[in-house]
């Protein structure tokens, strides 16, 4: 009887098996084809010099590498269960997540180490741009940052922005200055200093937060600021592994067809020089 039970079983779940193995395939493959036109759009958009198979074949070379990065992720999680788990369960611990800052779909950011006791001394706030080669990640897969330095006392936010192809480097600079905007006007109502707010990121993170604060000192510095400044409202600035001198960073990226995506050619050294002048 369990025998017949099983022969069932198995012979109910192989059809299921292929229905869901054959949904799972079609939801990629219009998952990625909605991402090649956007990629395609956007190049397009900004670079209409280019011709059309140009474009046309830089979002395709987007999407492969894409897709090698998800294969990374999931051969990376199945030898790291024990990180894997607890990322999940420090998204899961959550009470303040999914604020937002803008009307995109990826204008959202979350709160850890946040307070409510009005009497409270105010927590120094770190505000995390998460990395991803301008184009992948979010801000769920660096829930394990915000849980680990909430434990010393800091408030961190820890945000989504544009990336490729949602958005070039010009969208992602403008999601960052209303990221640290949203932070300086709503933070200290979750037991955060807005006087000590120190601006992080990590790879191409730390790469587009640096260039937030580098342009954001040049328009002060010319004394042609905008309504809101970032580089008035950060304290400290850390940047874990990024690319800082583009035009080598650039050259690389060339040879893997990410040529259109020019940067800047600034160098960190430049940075630290212009807020010493600030000073």
């Amino acid at each position: 009887m369990v025998g017949a039970w099983l022969t069932s079983a198995r012979q109910s779940w192989r059809p299921n098996a292929w229905k869901l193995a054959i949904a799972i395939a079609l939801y990629h493959g219009w998952n990625h084809a909605v991402l090649v036109h956007r990629a395609y759009t956007l190049l397009r958009r900004r670079f209409p010099q280019h011709s059309y198979l140009r474009a046309l074949w830089s979002s395709c070379i987007y999407i492969l590498t894409v897709q090698l990065g998800e294969m990374g992720n999931v051969a990376f999680g199945v030898s790291q269960p024990r990180l894997v788990r607890r990322t999940l369960v420090s998204s899961l611990r959550l009470r303040t997540n999914d604020f937002k800052y803008g009307p995109h779909e990826r204008h959202a950011l979350d709160l850890f180490g946040t307070t409510k006791d009005v009497s409270a001394i105010a927590r120094p706030v770190v505000v995390f741009i998460h990395g991803g080669a301008w184009a992948m990640t979010n801000k769920f897969h660096y829930a394990a940052v915000g849980q680990e330095l909430a434990k010393h006392g800091i408030l961190t936010v820890v945000a989504n922005y544009r990336v490729f192809p949602h958005g070039d480097v010009e969208d992602m600079l403008e999601d960052l200055s209303s990221i640290v905007q949203w932070t300086v006007d709503n933070i200290a109502s979750y037991g955060g200093d807005i006087g000590n707010i120190t601006l992080s990121g990590h790879s191409s993170g730390a790469h587009v937060s640096s260039l937030l604060l580098l342009q954001s000192a040049r328009r002060i510095a010319a004394n042609i600021p905008q309504e809101f400044e970032a580089a008035k409202h950060i304290k400290t600035y850390v940047g874990l592994s990024g690319p800082y001198d583009m035009d080598d960073h650039y050259a690389f990226e060339a040879g893997r067809s990410i040529g259109p995506f020019r940067g800047t050619s600034t160098s960190l050294a430049e940075i630290h020089a212009l807020f010493s002048a600030l000073k």
